[in-house]
């Protein structure tokens, strides 16, 4: 089929986008609740360790810096390189922690962390909801490097592997050690990029009719809610159309329902035509299709739907011997004009088109 693979970066997008979100809320939970350990050590156990001090100033600035983030995202601000610089700043920031509690602090604590080291894989981790293979392969190799440079700069300035400087709660710094750390480190981004590419398969399929390669149902009642969101917030026009494929059940009776398929796959070719960033387009199920048209007036859509209409007419070829001639129905709604809750613009777009089917089809309904 010729549109099966056709919405995938599309479909990708929208899970990435919703991924941003989720990580800049767990980016603002976990600085906040890692912050409150020394937060408290600090002030109410009166622990003045230049380790406990460090993570307090760290974790606070972190915490700042996570609640902009997340008020941009929320917001939908639109910056391209959002997460490639998030990304690179979480990993940073862990390895400045590091940095600081070996530079104010003991080197052993920083080489051999127990905790703090660990956040390197909670970085790599999150950064798989974005579903984006290179941001995912960009957290890792960060990761990898930025704590093999730090080790490798510890080791250097203290001479912790000549002198055998120890601590008694973290031990030796030992080589073999650190290079099982950076190893892991490289381990955990191959398990984490497999599961992206596992991952995006599965938004893939799930998100696409497997007839005509279409977005699906579930895909378009997953986007309308914020489709319907944004065009309020912005002020600008939003139709929904459904629209119906007149006398399917004839081209059943009459060719069978292997060429019934394949008159549906055609449609959705013809859809796809006119298919746009701002006119994305649905298979709803069995003959019915929606279509979002964003920034387009109630009448604006039903010059797109009749357009698609006339195309339709002039004829589709189903195989190499057979040409049909098809026509649609179809009720179209525009919020906030007429309706500004999802489900009832579903309700109010459907009613109309089954008017038009009821009152002679080849009709397109808008009010």
């Amino acid at each position: 089929m010729s549109v099966r693979y056709q919405y995938k970066d599309t479909l990708l997008l929208d899970a990435s986008a919703t991924g941003e979100r989720i990580i800049s809320l767990i980016r603002l939970l976990i600085y906040s609740l890692t912050g409150t350990i020394p937060f408290i050590l600090y002030f109410f156990f009166d622990d003045k360790r230049p380790e406990v001090f460090i993570s307090v100033v760290i974790t606070s600035v972190a915490v700042i810096g996570a609640i902009t983030i997340y008020w941009l995202v929320k917001n939908q601000i639109k910056t391209s390189l959002v997460a490639w610089i998030t990304t690179f700043l979480d990993v940073s920031v862990i390895t400045l922690a590091l940095l600081l509690i070996a530079l104010y602090s003991n080197p052993i604590v920083a080489t051999n962390s127990l905790v703090v080291w660990q956040l390197y894989s909670v970085v790599i981790f999150t950064s798989t909801l974005r579903l984006n293979v290179k941001i995912t392969i960009f957290a890792g190799v960060c990761a990898l490097l930025q704590y093999a440079l730090l080790a490798f700069y510890l080791d250097s300035r203290f001479e912790l592997n000549e002198l055998g400087i120890r601590s008694e709660e973290y031990g030796l710094f030992n080589w073999p050690i650190q290079f099982g750390r950076i190893l892991i480190l490289g381990l955990l981004t191959a398990v984490a990029v497999s599961f992206v590419y596992r991952t995006r398969g599965l938004v893939t399929f799930t998100g696409t009719d497997s007839l005509t390669g279409l977005k699906n149902r579930a895909y378009f009642e997953h986007i309308l809610p914020t489709t319907v969101a944004n065009a309020i917030k912005n002020h600008q026009p939003l139709s929904v159309a459904f629209v119906d494929f007149d006398h399917f059940k004839k081209i059943n009776d009459e060719h069978g329902h292997a060429i019934g398929d394949k008159a549906l796959q055609a449609v959705g070719d013809v859809f796809d035509e006119f298919s746009t960033d701002k006119i994305q387009v649905t298979r709803w199920g069995g003959e019915e299709f929606a279509l979002l048209l964003e920034n387009e007036t109630k009448e604006e859509a039903a010059i797109i739907v009749n357009r698609i209409n006339t195309r339709l007419k002039q004829g589709v070829q189903i195989t190499d011997e057979l040409k049909l001639k098809l026509q649609i129905s179809a009720g179209i709604t525009e919020c906030p004009l007429e309706e500004d809750e999802p489900n009832k613009l579903i309700v109010i777009a459907d009613d109309r088109m089954l008017t038009a089917k009821n009152t002679g089809r080849n009709k397109i309904i808008y009010k």
